[in-house]
């Protein structure tokens, strides 16, 4: 009796050691599903937009409040829905018959949001199909995708001036820019350094040294044929030290905080939206 007791207890710890498996189990379902959705974006068509958009808005209804004015009523079916997408025309959130015209979970994006998950994609399959290496930060609360460049990428220390070997990295970012000129509002350049001083005739201090680095970018992009880009989109801004993104304590924070951010701001104004008719794919 007492034999068949420690086999019991030896059992259960057995199965209580093991239940990290599952967590694990779960996680590399999760990586596997999260490298299946980055495969099937570099081709991007309609029921595959309409399939991202579904598997999407969920975590948009959590992120964002979905009483925005006016927006497009998209339904996403619920774990428990077989319903297709749809998206209708755009519709004023404060419709008293709005909320009951929804099926039960429906979840309601805004023109503003497919417009920027649009833009999103494309600048993603476009990154994917390049050489280019920036960190890529999207923010869909605001609608904004940042490009980070590190600043050698660009220039030597100390300089503003344009390396030579950098030409090609410029020339393929200008056309990712350009090719999705529709879909967003504006882009800024901003310049940004580390805290070591610089003391120099031509760059007093850091802030003259970013704001030079910006204007440089954004003039090569603007000015150097072939001449794609809507100048009333463009704009540049230099922060010197004072918005780092590591610390300033190592070597490789201050790499880091050395930097050329390319800031692609979603479209907000819902009556440039509905000139643009560009919501979705055909």
């Amino acid at each position: 009796m007492r034999t068949r007791r420690r086999g019991v207890r030896t059992q259960a710890r057995n199965s209580a050691n093991n239940n990290h498996m599952i967590t694990y189990g779960d996680m590399v379902t999760l990586i596997l599903v999260f490298f299946v959705m980055l495969f099937a974006m570099s081709t991007v068509d309609a029921r595959k937009w309409e399939e991202m958009v579904n598997s999407i808005a969920s975590a948009r209804a959590l992120e964002r409040n979905l009483s925005t004015p006016r927006p497009i009523q998209t339904v996403a079916p619920s774990p428990l829905q077989d319903a297709p997408l749809v998206i209708d025309d755009i519709v004023d959130p404060l419709d008293d018959g709005l909320d009951s015209a929804l099926p039960p979970g429906a979840i309601m994006l805004t023109a503003a949001d497919l417009l920027f998950m649009e833009l999103a994609t494309n600048i993603g399959v476009a990154l994917s199909n390049s050489e280019l290496a920036p960190d890529v930060l999207t923010d869909s609360i605001n609608l904004r995708i940042v490009l980070q460049f590190p600043d050698n990428v660009f220039f030597d220390s100390g300089s503003a001036a344009i390396k030579t070997e950098a030409i090609t990295t410029l020339d393929a970012l200008k056309l990712i820019i350009a090719d999705n000129q529709e879909y967003f509002d504006t882009v800024r350049i901003e310049g940004n350094t580390d805290n070591v001083p610089i003391s120099s005739t031509l760059y007093p201090t850091n802030w003259e040294l970013s704001s030079a680095r910006a204007n440089s970018v954004l003039r090569y992009l603007y000015e150097n044929p072939p001449h794609i880009l809507d100048p009333t989109k463009l704009s540049s801004a230099g922060y010197g030290e004072f918005r780092p993104i590591d610390t300033n304590e190592t070597p490789e924070g201050r790499a880091r905080n050395r930097r050329v951010d390319i800031v692609i701001e979603g479209i907000r104004d819902l009556a440039k939206i509905e000139e643009l008719n560009v919501l979705l794919p055909d």
